[in-house]
């Protein structure tokens, strides 16, 4: 992981792009001033943000605005922080494990499960997360069983307000069902630079 961060004036891009999507404060309350970010009850979470956020929390922050205001997702459908324990039973030394976003179909399923790194972390196919993150959970624990996409995701730093600049790799899990499988195939997206979600038919 990389040890640097983004600079005072980087977070300022993001607390403009967040505010400019966000402007009533229906989902975020962001204070670029103060550099605090909290979420209203309108977000699903496990667990409370509030505070001064991490690099990684203003990207998360920026992609879900972008969900909610220009890819027509509706708040109820997605949660973050989604927790799940893996290694057996919590006081036998289970590990917690948290997905960063996840999406649900109409009928309530776990359709997409999102791993989001700050742009410093992200390193591409061979990042180590993609199996621990995303092909772990789906292929081990039973609500994530029905994901039908797994993308890792971040965002370079908006340089105006407007922006959205993504950075995007998806997997098809119809293709790929394990992350042996996927090393198999060559770890070969399935989708780049663009969000399976970007397409409205999908959210009638």
């Amino acid at each position: 992981m990389s040890k640097s961060k983004f600079s005072d004036e980087e977070r300022v891009c993001f607390y403009d792009a967040i505010l400019f999507l966000d402007p009533e404060k229906e989902f975020v309350v962001a204070d670029k001033e103060s550099d605090t970010l909290s979420y209203t009850d309108k977000i699903k979470s496990e667990e409370k943000i509030t505070g001064r956020p991490s690099d990684e929390e203003l990207t998360r922050c920026l992609i879900l605005l972008n969900l909610f205001k220009n890819y027509g997702y509706k708040p109820q459908d997605i949660e973050i922080e989604n927790t799940f324990a893996i290694g057996g039973r919590r006081q036998e030394g289970a590990r917690a494990v948290e997905t960063d976003i996840v999406i649900k179909d109409k009928n309530g399923q776990i359709e997409i499960v999102c791993e989001v790194k700050r742009i410093h972390d992200y390193t591409g196919t061979g990042d180590s997360s993609i199996k621990k993150q995303l092909f772990d959970p789906y292929n081990n624990i039973v609500k994530y069983n029905s994901a039908k996409y797994l993308f890792y995701l971040s965002l370079n730093v908006p340089l105006t307000k407007e922006q959205f600049p993504l950075n995007c790799i998806g997997i098809d899990t119809s293709i790929s069902k394990t992350y042996e499988d996927w090393s198999k195939q060559g770890k070969t997206p399935h989708l780049v630079g663009r969000l399976v979600w970007a397409q409205p038919s999908r959210r009638k």
